[in-house]
């Protein structure tokens, strides 16, 4: 099948990750500099199942997932985070930030998704429940998997952490619809936002956690068509 180009904003800052099967491990570039930013080390039998590398070859975090657990957890710059699934049958995840924290809180963040027919959009929301970023993949890719867009002006620290969350985010979804055992890990898991003294009171996303103006700016000229938020599709 003919791979597509994504389209993307000119005005955002924007990672194209790619995929090469040949060493197993996604290549992350810069779409305005065309920069390397970052390798993902792909491990099928092993933990961490995801090792995150600059170009100096220095680990920056890690991702590992489980046979049953529908649970993720990761590390960026040695700080341990759990992505924690909301819902049992729906892409609807929560972390705690600290690079969006608020003095020594850690910011509650949600990565949630919307699908069509050609693309599945992950999209990272604050604490409010706005945009912050969004991973706009290509459902039939083999190797240009898709594009990551920022939503902001953020340093190179806070887009590491997006990235390495939502790529857990992302790689977790595939294994979840992969893997017959995690049927059981979402029947029988705790689901539910993390606790915290500044978590709000309504931890759950509402079914369409970003209004029309807010997804079509996240999709540029190009919007996503919108469609039910469920796992098995």
């Amino acid at each position: 099948m003919a791979e597509q180009t994504l389209p993307t904003s000119s005005d955002l800052d924007t990672y194209k990750v790619d995929f090469t099967w040949k060493k197993f491990k996604g290549i992350i570039t810069d779409t305005k500099t065309n920069e390397h930013i970052m390798d993902i080390d792909c491990k099928r039998m092993t933990k961490p199942h995801l090792k995150f590398k600059n170009p100096q070859k220095n680990v920056v975090g890690t991702a590992s997932f489980n046979v049953f657990s529908i649970h993720a957890e990761c590390e960026v710059h040695g700080r341990a985070k759990r992505i924690q699934a909301m819902k049992r049958w729906a892409t609807e995840y929560n972390y705690l930030s600290d690079a969006f924290a608020q003095g020594d809180s850690p910011m509650p963040m949600y990565w949630t998704s919307t699908s069509g027919f050609k693309h599945w959009d992950f999209i990272l929301l604050d604490a409010n429940k706005e945009p912050v970023a969004r991973f706009h993949s290509n459902i039939w890719a083999v190797t240009k998997l898709g594009f990551l867009e920022f939503m902001g002006d953020y340093s190179a620290e806070t887009k590491e952490e997006i990235l390495i969350t939502g790529c857990s985010v992302y790689y977790n979804t595939l294994l979840r619809m992969n893997n017959v055992f995690q049927v059981f890990g979402a029947v029988g898991g705790k689901v539910g936002p993390i606790q915290t003294a500044t978590s709000p009171t309504s931890g759950q996303l509402e079914d369409v956690p970003v209004n029309k103006s807010n997804r079509d700016s996240l999709a540029g000229n190009n919007p996503v068509e919108p469609s039910r938020d469920t796992m098995v599709r």
